[in-house]
């Protein structure tokens, strides 16, 4: 009965922290991303993409104009990602890993 009642509070208290604080980002689809893309072509708007994978991953798995900043390295990202704080920033990865 313990272990129950232990596997009960995980479920309804621990679980949903996990996605505690994500409800405040937007999730970009896939066409709205390649929307994006194109008007950043046309010079119509500006964001940075940021793809975390491993840099092996990158270099085949990244889409053009995307810069790498793996999660290992996401502390010391600042630099690359620049300086205004207003600017869309995009991430994107492989799925859950």
């Amino acid at each position: 009965m313990r272990q129950v009642l232990s596997l009960i509070f995980l479920i309804v208290f621990c679980f949903p922290l996990l996605t505690f604080g994500m409800e405040r980002f937007d999730i970009v689809t896939t066409q709205e991303l390649s929307s994006l893309l194109a008007e950043r072509q046309r010079g119509e708007t500006d964001f940075v993409l940021v793809n975390t994978l491993d840099e092996i991953l990158f270099r085949d798995k990244a889409i053009p104009g995307s810069i790498s900043v793996p999660w290992s390295r996401v502390k010391t990202a600042h630099t690359r990602l620049g300086n205004d704080k207003d600017k869309l920033v995009i991430t994107y990865c492989m799925g859950y890993r």
